[in-house]
């Protein structure tokens, strides 16, 4: 018996059993296709009790029955191939399968293995840490993600099954109107914001501070206030430059290029001026205007100039010589000579170079 969930997998043979959770490229898997997987996975741990043998699965997903028993499909590529390939393993290891439907009522042993994992895999905050959060926040009622375990609220959310205090998939449940509390398994963190962005909610979110990771940005733009107990990735500072002083509360200042999220004044702009603020801050924003500003300390330095005094007159010959080498847009070229011209200056930018600090702003 096998079964499938949005976080693992789980099947047995008796009271033989094995599970596993999903990778993040499995994650975004359609549930069909992972059901198909979960019964590859399970073949290949009980490969010595199937090879050579006809094995039975009973699964409670038709489509996945059918593709086994049909050895692949038309309505589905992606089914078809995860069942060849489920079949070519069954091949190479002379195991003959066949597939039946078993209804999910019956089938809880299975699909407790796919949703529910040996303590090594559960996390929890501190008691004075959480304490402290709630604390400075409210107190939640519900804890969104535990188990009677590591449960930090008086109720909690636990797909494991019933029992007192438990509610049943945090998913299924209304977020909107109450504060939740919720540190998710790291594969669900997408699936929260999501949910969070839907119901409108208000969350204590226990999340890692992970600038390359795709929810990252999402998370950042659903922000409240400054994250708790993190800082902003710092890096050495170039040749030529004095490091920041610290700061007194360990986050770089809301002004800061570094700093993921918005200033009190900032906070009161529109959605859409936030979103370009919290947008100009990410990691490959700043990049890229760090690669720009490098060409430019370069050129500058190559005819006797300080990049962080360059004259108007000095910008604008460097304009030029990116369009005449096509290393920028023409339009892009003609609208910064164009308002330089106009206004006779360029605003400051605070940018680092090579030599010092810069109040050039990389326009190109």
């Amino acid at each position: 018996m096998s079964d499938a969930s949005d976080l693992g997998w789980g099947a047995h043979i008796g009271n033989v059993q094995t599970q596993g959770m999903w990778s993040t490229p499995d994650l975004f898997l359609h549930i069909n296709v992972k059901e198909l997987r979960a019964i590859h996975l399970a073949c290949t741990a009980f490969l010595t009790h199937f090879h050579g043998r006809v094995v039975r699965v009973l699964t409670d997903n038709t489509a996945a029955m059918y593709y086994i028993n049909k050895q692949g499909g038309t309505h589905s590529l992606a089914l078809c191939w995860e069942a060849l390939a489920l079949w070519e393993f069954c091949i190479a290891h002379d195991i003959s399968l066949r597939a039946a439907h078993l209804p999910g009522v019956r089938n809880m042993q299975a699909d407790r293995l796919s949703r529910v994992f040996s303590p090594q895999y559960e996390w929890s905050l501190l008691s004075e840490v959480t304490h402290r959060l709630f604390q400075e926040w409210g107190t939640p009622q519900i804890d969104l993600f535990a188990t009677r375990w590591n449960q930090r609220c008086p109720q909690f959310c636990s797909r494991g099954g019933v029992g007192k205090d438990t509610i049943l998939d945090a998913f299924l449940m209304s977020w909107s109107g109450q504060l939740l509390y919720a540190f998710p398994p790291l594969p669900l963190i997408p699936k929260v914001l999501e949910k969070v962005k839907v119901d409108k909610a208000r969350v204590i979110l226990i999340a890692p501070a992970w600038p390359r990771q795709h929810w990252y940005g999402p998370l950042l733009r659903l922000l409240v206030a400054p994250p708790e107990g993190t800082t902003a990735p710092s890096r050495p500072p170039l040749p030529g430059r004095r490091a920041p002083p610290p700061s007194q509360s360990g986050r770089a200042p809301p002004d800061s290029m570094a700093a993921p999220w918005l200033n009190e004044e900032e906070s009161r702009y529109s959605e859409q001026v936030r979103r370009v603020l919290l947008e100009s801050r990410k990691p490959s924003t700043r990049r890229t205007y760090v690669a720009k500003c490098s060409r430019f300390a370069k050129w500058s330095s190559e005819r006797g100039v300080s990049p962080s005094a360059a004259p108007l007159q000095f910008v604008l010959d460097y304009l030029l010589s990116l369009r005449t080498q096509d290393l920028a847009p023409r339009s892009h070229i003609g609208l910064s000579l164009a308002g330089a011209g106009a206004l006779g200056l360029l605003p400051p930018y605070d940018l680092p170079f090579p030599e010092g600090p810069s109040s050039f702003v990389p326009i190109c």
